[in-house]
Parts: C-alpha cells; structure tokens; sequence
C-alpha cells in the first residue's frame, strides 16, 4: 500500500518558524549566546530547530520542582550548544544537572549503601511529613549530633512501622552533604550479616576486608539490627569485634532496632547461649550510643 504523505503549506510552515523566532530571539538567553558567540540573528533562523529546543529544555531546568521528579526525558542531563560559526554548524551537548552532581557527591561518601536511590533525593526535613510529634526527639537528637558531633552514636528503638529506618537513611544522606564527612557504611543487618558469614565460609579475604570497612569507616549505620539471624557467629565474629574496635577508637555507630536496647543481651543469649558475650555486647553499645524511642501506631495502619 503506498504511503501518500500531506503536502506541506510552506505559507503556514514560515509562520510558524517566524512565530518562533520572533518569541526566542527576544530571550535574554538567546541574547547572551549571541554575543557571547558573535552570530547574527540569520544564524539563529538557519539552526531555529536547534536553538528552540535549548530554550525549551533551559525553561524547563530553570522551573525545577526537585531532581527527583524530573520532567524531562533525558533524566536529570541538561543541554548546552556546541556552535560552529567557521562551517555554520551547530549540535547539541549534554551534561549532568547540578542538582544530580550534588547526588553524585553524596553517592561517592558511601563505601557501601545497602538502600535506594529514591532517598539520596528526600531532605532530613521530610523525615517529620508523617508522624511529627512522635518523630520530633528522634530528630532533634540526630540534628544535635551534627552540630556538635561525639563518639557516642545514636540508637533508635520503638514500635514496628513508626519510620526508624527512613529516619536512619535520611540522616545519613544529611551526613553525607557535610564536607567533614568522608566515609559512610549503611547496612542493612538482616541481608548483610548472612552475607557476611557465607562470605566467611568461601572468601575469607573478602570477608576481613567488609569487616575492616565496618570497623574504621567514619559513621557506620546499622539498620534494622536485631533482624539479622542471631547466632553465635555473627555475635562473636561480626558484631563484637566491630563494635570493640569503634568503641576503642572513638568512632561512632547509628542504629535501628525493633528491640530495646535493654533486650539485646537476651536475645543474643536465648539464640547464642553465650551470655558472657552477650552481655559484652549489650555493655559496649550502652557505651557507645544513646537511645531514643520512636513510638505510635504503624504508618502502614494508618495510610
């Protein structure tokens, strides 16, 4: 069957192309790029395509609601013009928005992050969009830490589902966009430590280095700890000589736990049945953070 294409009015299509130049050239942007590149508004209408489309995609960069609902197709890049005036030609150039290098930046402060991208993009601020009141101390002790920062990490315990390891991520990030912070490790304790015992058992190489990282990285989070399978080996060859090791050199640790910090002895003992190790344990983390409770009814109930 043949393909019969409509004829092109060339009356109306200079309207338009008219139309368009008439609105860009007036754009103190445009205007700028003239100069700057010494062209005449006949070079403007020869690459009217180009020079419409950088406008476009400009206005849209400049009217940002926030990296993480980027509207346009080539996500989180913006354009630039490459203008050859010499052979009349000009082309298109990306780069990434610097919205996104700032995401780049946090993303490099983590030796290792065991969460979602989605979360690089909140502020601290929108840990408290849900459950203000309750959420309030948990905050306020966090934001104290980052204006006078200490050995002694933070623990956060409480009800399931009331937001602890959202909190935990976002205050991670928030340390991540302080120049002073080098290194962070945010594990996630029910996938990580299986992990690391069946790294243990194949790559010991391997295992002793994630374990180094544990030890000497500057802030090491722990979420959902109490949720990784309790046994003897992640009690005596993960968690004790971690925590020894950042206890001695003054490094802290921030953790989320559905236990108290008052049931982590007996819940390593009733598993492990090493209640002298136990008991270590539990000592040291009541030396090397504060607790605070973050209690309320499931945000999941309540949707």
């Amino acid at each position: 069957m043949e393909i019969v294409l409509p004829e092109i009015n060339e009356k109306v299509l200079n309207k338009i192309k008219n139309e368009c130049f008439d609105r860009i050239i007036k754009d103190e942007l445009i205007l700028d790029i003239i100069r700057t590149n010494d062209i005449d508004a006949n070079f403007i209408k020869r690459h009217l395509y180009y020079f419409s489309l950088y406008l476009n995609d400009h206005n849209i960069c400049s009217s940002c609601p926030g990296p993480l609902i980027c509207k346009k197709k080539n996500s989180h890049l913006c354009m630039d013009l490459s203008i050859d005036k010499k052979n009349d030609n000009v082309s298109f150039v990306y780069h990434k928005c610097k919205e996104e290098k700032k995401i780049s930046g946090i993303k490099r402060k983590f030796w290792l992050r065991q969460f979602e991208n989605q979360y690089l993009y909140y502020s601290f601020r929108d840990s408290l969009k849900n459950f203000a009141f309750e959420r309030h101390n948990v905050v306020k002790k966090m934001i104290e830490y980052t204006k006078n920062p200490s050995n002694k990490g933070i623990y956060v315990s409480g009800d399931i589902g009331t937001g602890k390891s959202f909190i935990l991520k976002l205050f991670s990030v928030y340390l991540a966009k302080n120049e002073n912070t080098k290194s962070i490790v945010f594990v996630d304790c029910g996938n990580e430590f299986k992990s690391l015992e069946n790294c243990y058992n194949t790559a010991i190489e391997y295992f002793n280095y994630y374990l180094e990282q544990f030890k000497e990285v500057q802030y090491l989070f722990l979420d959902d700890f109490g949720k990784e399978f309790k046994n003897d080996f992640v009690l005596s060859s993960i968690l004790i000589p971690v925590i020894e090791y950042r206890l001695e050199k003054h490094l802290p640790i921030f953790i989320s736990s559905d236990y108290f910090l008052s049931d982590i002895k007996s819940a390593y003992s009733y598993v492990s049945k090493n209640y002298k190790a136990s008991k270590h344990l539990a000592d040291m983390l009541d030396e090397l953070v504060i607790e605070v409770n973050l209690l309320g009814m499931s945000y999941y109930k309540m949707k």
